[in-house]
């Protein structure tokens, strides 16, 4: 459990991805087997230990701590977690901390009546940082600050391998991973999975520098729309098919329409009700990632033309002649376009995206949550409203980034300006206006506006602009009208 904890709280502060990365190789080297894969399989989410409610957790605290000190210390903090992991007694120097397949075991077998003693019991054992990462398993949500495709670059780093490789191989794996292990320390046979219908890693895109154009031959590159919607990747064969996302996480549950196929294929595309295709990496048998772009087009619109499934639509090219010819073209969609090079191989070849320029317009911040993680201490996490008749209708919710500096200071400005709260959210006096940027408008039901703003982020605080002179709701109206 040491070794866990331990990487729980060095990855949140570790300042770059290789950072992170040497940290999860020392992981992988020291904690041994079973615990560094019961560790991966948590980080990954394969592993999720019973889920403990917050309300049940701060019960538990109440039966050690003392409830005045409890409450001006979360108050203090902010993270309920750390809040109790601080506070908790320390164990008593006879006390035996528990591994971690130990603890995930006694979690996972623990009757739902039995849960909170077992909690505290697991906690009566544990240091602070063990107490943290306990705690952080089971509220849900590990903000460890690493992605899946992350703590898969660091197993190759690790094992000396090729990234490809373990993604392709991942989908087929269980916690905890000790043929994974095996193969990577040199003393096993690399897993054999299903290859028909696995995970082959896709095809990414960085975003477009324009001043890169003058050095782009536009007869060497094709050209598509991004499209709204989730990247994916369909694999199918002897009709059963796997829907995989960018990072090769399995989401065909959530999607039973694509659970079965009639057809030997594997797709990249984007899902939004139907699946447009964008790629063609194999057909009938036949892996084509290594032809060029051009080769797997003809391929594809093929495969179309011999009567492709209803369920999908093909992603048509957009035609240009120059570069300034393009970027016309591209204020037509929101999500902007997508450019290839006409020779590229898959997944290797050159991608990029080439998003439209983003609006923006001038918020009023009305309520704020504290955020989370390292900056768990700090209010970061914004509610934005735009003006309409004679008040301010909420429209945008926004994580703030930037310097602490710049985060103390709109983290003084909420507790100054509070006027009321509901559980964990402030209510803040309407006058802090906010320039935000944002790459379109959408219709919702959810929000009293009836339209939200589509990933939106604070491009500056304007601390010297009058909130009456925020945006107005009937601009973003107008916005999706058009």
């Amino acid at each position: 459990m040491k070794d866990f904890a331990r990487l729980l709280a060095g990855l949140p502060h570790a300042p770059t991805d290789a950072a992170k990365t040497a940290l999860l190789r020392d992981y992988f080297a020291q904690a041994g087997d079973p615990a560094r894969g019961t560790g991966l399989g948590l980080l990954t989410g394969a592993i999720a230990p019973a889920r403990v409610r917050p309300a049940l957790l701060a019960g538990i605290a109440a039966t050690r701590i003392d409830p005045v000190l409890f409450g001006l210390s979360r108050d203090f903090v902010g993270d309920l977690a750390e809040t109790v992991a601080l506070a908790w007694p320390e164990p008593p120097p006879h006390a035996t901390a528990p591994t971690l397949p130990e603890t995930v075991a006694l979690l996972r077998d623990s009757a739902k009546t039995d849960l909170p003693a077992t909690v505290a019991g697991l906690l009566d054992r544990l240091d602070v940082d063990g107490r943290l990462a306990l705690l952080k398993s089971i509220l849900g949500g590990m903000r460890a600050g690493v992605s899946a495709r992350l703590v898969k670059s660091a197993l190759a780093a690790h094992g000396r391998k090729d990234a490809g490789e373990i993604e392709e191989i991942w989908p087929g794996l269980a916690p905890p991973y000790a043929s994974l292990f095996a193969w990577l320390d040199g003393s096993g046979p690399k897993p054999a999975v299903d290859a028909a219908s696995s995970f082959r890693p896709m095809m990414r895109a960085r975003p477009l520098d324009p001043a890169d154009l003058v050095r782009m031959d536009p007869a060497a590159w094709r050209a598509q729309w991004a499209g709204e919607g989730q990247r994916v990747q369909l694999a199918a064969a002897g009709g059963r098919a796997r829907l995989w996302t960018l990072d090769g996480d399995e989401i065909g549950p959530a999607h039973p329409a694509f659970a079965t196929a009639d057809f030997d294929a594997v797709l990249d595309g984007t899902l939004k009700g139907s699946l447009r295709v964008h790629d063609l990496l194999a057909a009938n048998g036949e892996d084509l990632r290594a032809l060029p772009f051009d080769a797997r087009r003809r391929h594809l619109e093929t495969w179309f033309g011999n009567g492709a499934d209803p369920r999908f639509e093909l992603a048509q090219p957009v035609p240009f002649a120059d570069w300034a010819d393009l970027k016309a073209l591209r204020a037509r969609d929101a999500a902007g376009l997508w450019l290839k090079r006409a020779d590229g191989r898959y997944p290797d070849g050159e991608f990029l995206e080439w998003k439209r320029d983003p609006h923006r317009i001038d918020a009023v911040l009305v309520y704020a949550q504290r955020g989370k993680g390292a900056r768990g201490a700090f209010y970061s996490e914004f509610t934005f409203a735009c003006r309409q008749d004679d008040r301010f209708v909420p429209v945008a919710r926004v994580s703030a980034e930037g310097s602490d500096a710049e985060l103390k200071r709109l983290d003084k400005f909420v507790r100054d300006n509070t006027v009321d709260r509901h559980g964990p959210v402030r209510v803040v006096t309407p006058r802090l206006v906010c320039e935000l940027e944002f790459a379109g408008v959408k219709r919702s039901a959810r929000h009293k506006a009836g339209i939200v703003l589509h990933e939106a982020q604070i491009a500056r605080v304007r601390w010297d602009r009058p909130a009456d002179e925020a945006g107005r709701i009937e601009r973003l109206q107008a916005m999706v009208e058009a």
